[in-house]
């Protein structure tokens, strides 16, 4: 998360792809390590969960008009 926001200076590009490596993560623990699968997908929903509560941001990065960090508001 924090790696992206910090190259790219947009929040939503870091959350979308923690939510998107969460299950990934999660596969080997929930999966392998420990093998407890209802929890891996719990992990799973909730990270499309996460995704789809971001596609307003998805598609204002498509447009090219999501707001980076300390970009300042256009006036009216």
């Amino acid at each position: 998360f924090a790696v992206l926001v910090l190259a790219t200076k947009y929040v939503s590009v870091g959350s979308i792809a923690a939510a998107g490596a969460c299950p990934l993560f999660a596969a080997y623990y929930f999966l392998y390590a420990t093998f407890a699968p209802a929890a891996w997908v719990c992990t799973t929903v909730a990270a499309l969960t996460v995704v789809w509560a971001h596609r307003g941001n998805i598609e204002r990065l498509r447009a090219g008009n999501e707001r980076r960090i300390g970009q300042k508001d256009k006036e009216a």
